[in-house]
């Protein structure tokens, strides 16, 4: 029995050391919360590494056209004077786009009647959308879309006139013959 006392004391005692120890290991001290994660402020050079080569090749694009315009608006800097007495100034703005061969006005007018058809075209289709709306908003829109038609038909029909009359003015006016010489008395 003596022993059975040991036994059982030591037992307790040994019972007691682990819930000790298991009591000083208690669970962690409550900490702080966490705190929310700072918003991230992108700079240029956080764009630019989530640029795609189509962006890339973009923006290379833009740069070689600055810098050939600045080229070319160095070298008009350069020879200005010597430049505009060379240029010839047209007579009209009418000019600008006036061919300056015969076939060349025979192809633009050719063109500008194909134009002005598509353009009739288009608002004939406007105009029966517009009779088919059912809306002010939509009817107004509709017209305005047949005025912005019409302007550009009226000055494609201009245009087509300039040319044509163009095109007319050297068979409108015939050569010049030399005079025959004048007989010797």
């Amino acid at each position: 029995m003596k022993r059975m006392m040991q036994i059982l004391i030591s037992a307790s005692a040994l019972w007691l050391v682990v819930c000790a120890a298991g009591a000083q290991q208690a669970p962690p001290a409550k900490t702080e919360p966490a705190k929310p994660k700072a918003k991230r402020v992108w700079t240029n050079d956080d764009v630019t590494t989530l640029r795609q080569p189509a962006d890339v090749y973009e923006e290379e694009k833009r740069k070689k056209a600055e810098e050939e315009a600045a080229k070319s608006k160095e070298k008009a800097a350069a020879g200005g004077a010597a430049a505009d007495a060379a240029k010839q100034k047209p007579e009209s703005p009418e000019e600008d786009f006036l061919p300056k061969t015969v076939e060349d006005a025979e192809k633009l007018v050719a063109a500008k009647q194909y134009e002005i058809g598509q353009q009739y075209e288009a608002i004939d289709l406007v105009k029966k959308e517009l009779a088919e709306a059912t809306t002010d908003a939509s009817r107004a829109a509709f017209q305005k879309r047949i005025d912005q038609l019409t302007a550009t038909l009226e000055e494609s029909v201009a245009e087509m006139k300039a040319v044509d009359g163009r095109l007319l003015e050297p068979k409108a006016k015939p050569p010049a013959s030399p005079k025959p010489p004048a007989p010797k008395p």
